[in-house]
Protein backbone atom coordinates (compact mmCIF):
# COMPACT_ATOMS: atom_id res chain seq x y z
CA UNK A 1 0.00 0.00 0.00
CA UNK A 2 3.02 2.21 0.79
CA UNK A 3 4.55 1.17 -2.34
CA UNK A 4 5.84 4.58 -4.40
CA UNK A 5 4.46 6.88 -1.76
CA UNK A 6 7.43 9.36 -0.57
CA UNK A 7 7.58 9.83 3.37
CA UNK A 8 9.60 12.46 4.77
CA UNK A 9 9.46 13.72 8.69
CA UNK A 10 10.07 16.95 9.94
CA UNK A 11 10.65 16.52 13.50
CA UNK A 12 11.06 19.85 15.25
CA UNK A 13 9.81 19.91 18.43
CA UNK A 14 13.07 19.64 20.76
CA UNK A 15 10.58 18.19 23.23
CA UNK A 16 8.31 15.66 22.46
CA UNK A 17 7.42 13.34 25.80
CA UNK A 18 3.49 12.50 26.31
CA UNK A 19 1.67 10.73 29.06
CA UNK A 20 0.48 8.03 27.04
CA UNK A 21 -0.22 4.35 25.69
CA UNK A 22 2.40 3.77 22.87
CA UNK A 23 -0.48 1.14 21.86
CA UNK A 24 -2.99 3.89 21.78
CA UNK A 25 -0.76 6.24 20.26
CA UNK A 26 0.70 3.44 17.63
CA UNK A 27 -3.34 2.55 16.59
CA UNK A 28 -3.52 6.66 16.07
CA UNK A 29 -0.56 6.84 13.74
CA UNK A 30 -0.83 4.16 11.54
CA UNK A 31 -3.98 4.21 10.92
CA UNK A 32 -3.63 8.35 9.76
CA UNK A 33 -0.77 6.61 7.73
CA UNK A 34 -2.82 4.09 6.32
CA UNK A 35 -5.43 6.66 5.14
CA UNK A 36 -3.14 8.57 3.56
CA UNK A 37 -1.90 6.12 1.75
CA UNK A 38 -5.39 4.82 0.94
CA UNK A 39 -5.93 8.67 -0.47
CA UNK A 40 -2.63 8.65 -2.45
CA UNK A 41 -3.16 4.73 -4.12
CA UNK A 42 -6.52 6.65 -5.76
CA UNK A 43 -5.61 10.29 -6.29
CA UNK A 44 -2.81 10.96 -8.47
CA UNK A 45 -1.96 11.45 -12.43
CA UNK A 46 0.60 8.99 -13.25
CA UNK A 47 3.94 10.23 -13.07
CA UNK A 48 3.38 12.57 -9.89
CA UNK A 49 5.29 11.95 -7.03
CA UNK A 50 2.95 10.50 -3.88
CA UNK A 51 4.00 12.52 -1.04
CA UNK A 52 3.13 11.93 2.86
CA UNK A 53 4.74 14.04 5.21
CA UNK A 54 4.81 14.00 8.86
CA UNK A 55 5.98 17.04 10.97
CA UNK A 56 6.22 17.75 14.79
CA UNK A 57 6.15 21.06 16.14
CA UNK A 58 6.39 22.43 20.20
CA UNK A 59 3.50 24.69 20.11
CA UNK A 60 2.92 26.37 23.70
CA UNK A 61 2.79 23.26 26.29
CA UNK A 62 1.50 20.79 23.54
CA UNK A 63 2.95 19.01 20.56
CA UNK A 64 1.54 19.09 17.04
CA UNK A 65 1.70 16.32 14.61
CA UNK A 66 0.83 16.98 11.52
CA UNK A 67 0.48 14.25 8.68
CA UNK A 68 -0.02 15.69 5.12
CA UNK A 69 -0.73 13.91 1.95
CA UNK A 70 -0.70 15.32 -1.53
CA UNK A 71 -3.72 12.95 -2.34
CA UNK A 72 -7.04 14.47 -3.53
CA UNK A 73 -8.11 16.45 -0.68
CA UNK A 74 -11.15 15.85 1.55
CA UNK A 75 -14.43 18.11 -0.12
CA UNK A 76 -15.75 19.79 2.66
CA UNK A 77 -19.19 18.65 3.28
CA UNK A 78 -17.20 15.09 3.81
CA UNK A 79 -14.47 17.66 5.86
CA UNK A 80 -17.21 18.02 8.68
CA UNK A 81 -18.00 14.26 9.17
CA UNK A 82 -15.03 12.34 8.90
CA UNK A 83 -14.92 11.60 12.64
CA UNK A 84 -18.31 10.70 12.96
CA UNK A 85 -18.37 6.36 13.71
CA UNK A 86 -19.31 4.64 10.69
CA UNK A 87 -18.88 7.37 8.01
CA UNK A 88 -17.00 6.38 5.43
CA UNK A 89 -15.90 7.52 1.43
CA UNK A 90 -14.47 4.32 1.01
CA UNK A 91 -15.94 1.72 -1.24
CA UNK A 92 -18.33 -0.84 0.53
CA UNK A 93 -16.14 -3.39 2.40
CA UNK A 94 -13.15 -1.33 1.87
CA UNK A 95 -13.65 0.69 5.25
CA UNK A 96 -16.08 0.22 7.94
CA UNK A 97 -15.64 4.43 9.05
CA UNK A 98 -14.51 3.59 12.47
CA UNK A 99 -10.66 4.23 12.20
CA UNK A 100 -10.87 8.20 12.36
CA UNK A 101 -13.76 7.79 15.18
CA UNK A 102 -11.43 5.79 17.03
CA UNK A 103 -8.52 7.91 16.60
CA UNK A 104 -10.24 11.35 17.90
CA UNK A 105 -11.93 9.39 20.52
CA UNK A 106 -7.84 7.90 21.85
CA UNK A 107 -6.64 11.50 20.94
CA UNK A 108 -9.26 13.38 23.66
CA UNK A 109 -8.86 10.72 25.75
CA UNK A 110 -5.22 12.11 26.32
CA UNK A 111 -6.51 15.27 26.75
CA UNK A 112 -5.77 16.14 23.45
CA UNK A 113 -7.30 17.48 19.92
CA UNK A 114 -7.68 16.21 16.31
CA UNK A 115 -8.51 18.09 13.49
CA UNK A 116 -8.25 17.87 9.55
CA UNK A 117 -7.89 20.59 7.01
CA UNK A 118 -8.04 19.93 3.32
CA UNK A 119 -8.43 22.04 -0.19
CA UNK A 120 -9.94 19.32 -2.82
CA UNK A 121 -7.19 18.69 -5.38
CA UNK A 122 -4.62 19.64 -3.11
CA UNK A 123 -3.88 17.21 -0.41
CA UNK A 124 -5.42 16.81 3.01
CA UNK A 125 -3.53 17.42 7.06
CA UNK A 126 -4.55 16.04 9.85
CA UNK A 127 -3.29 17.74 12.71
CA UNK A 128 -3.19 15.80 16.32
CA UNK A 129 -2.51 17.92 19.47
CA UNK A 130 -0.91 16.39 22.57
CA UNK A 131 -0.36 17.81 25.50
CA UNK A 132 3.69 17.71 26.52
CA UNK A 133 4.30 15.81 30.03
CA UNK A 134 6.46 18.13 32.17
CA UNK A 135 7.34 15.56 34.84
CA UNK A 136 9.80 13.58 35.48
CA UNK A 137 10.30 10.08 34.24
CA UNK A 138 9.48 7.27 36.18
CA UNK A 139 12.38 5.39 37.68
CA UNK A 140 14.49 3.77 35.81
CA UNK A 141 12.95 5.31 32.61
CA UNK A 142 14.69 7.48 30.13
Amino acid sequence: MMEGVRTTLELKAQKDTVLADPNQLQQVFLNLIMNAADALAGGKEEGTIKQLTIRSEKIEGSIELRFSDNGPGIPDKELLRIFDPFYTTKEPGKGTGLGLSVCYRIVEGMGGAIRAESKSGEGATVIVSLPLYEGQHPRGEG
